[in-house]
């Protein structure tokens, strides 16, 4: 009888193990270090946007650390490509049939998306930055597995504590692939509970070999 409760109490603990979710911290912990351990990535962007105005982004996207950005625009300004390599410049070109490169600040309003993001600060890391930052004085919760674009993912959503500026998000809701590590889908909402933008990554192909052949023209 006793030998019989022991193996009930086994089998009972190994369920709760595999069944137990879990927290939002160990998520986020996770992200951050699958990004520290990359060298580099791949992916489709796709954004859409309702504040400050309405617009939609398609753009290939190619990241190497320590940070290196190539984004190649399919929608809008198609054959566009901008490149930035490390320090507070990005190059350009806005056709690919016309060999004509053009430098910008990262902080040049031109090389801004409309809700302000710059173009050194896109990837993964940058991202995970700002996050964490957000949560540690914010409201971070898990809302469980969802399937979001085919993959399955774990839901966190993360409240700010306050506001800094009239453009930026009360709360964001990030799908995280739970086999990859890395977002799936971030959207982002005002103070007032209006949609600002949802980002989705796509085809992301981690460790794929990015050559520095990647960030040149």
């Amino acid at each position: 009888m006793r030998s019989a409760f022991c193996a009930f109490l086994v089998v009972l603990l190994a369920v709760s193990s595999a069944t137990a979710q879990p927290t939002a911290e160990e998520i986020l912990a996770g992200m951050q270090a699958r990004f520290a351990a990359l060298k580099d990535y791949r992916c489709l962007v796709e954004a859409r946007a309702d504040r400050p105005r309405p617009g939609q982004m398609l753009i290939r996207y190619t990241f190497s650390k320590p940070r290196r950005i190539r984004m190649e625009f399919q929608r809008p300004r198609r054959g566009a490509v901008a490149i930035y390599t490390g320090g507070d410049r990005v190059r350009v070109r806005r056709f690919r049939w016309l060999p004509i490169t053009l430098t910008f600040a990262v902080t040049d309003a031109r090389m801004k998306s409309p809700q302000g993001h710059q173009v050194d600060r896109t990837d993964f890391g940058a991202f995970l930055e700002d996050f964490a930052r957000d949560a540690a004085r914010g409201r971070l919760t898990y809302g469980g597995e969802e399937v979001v674009e085919g993959r399955r993912t774990h839901r966190l959503e993360l409240v700010r504590a306050g506001p800094t500026t009239a453009r930026d998000y009360r709360r964001m809701v990030v799908h995280v692939d739970a086999e990859a590590g890395l977002p799936v889908r971030i959207e982002a909402l005002g103070w007032d509970g209006g949609h600002i933008e949802t980002v989705v990554f796509r085809d992301l192909k981690v460790d794929s070999g990015v050559t520095d052949e990647a960030f040149e023209f």
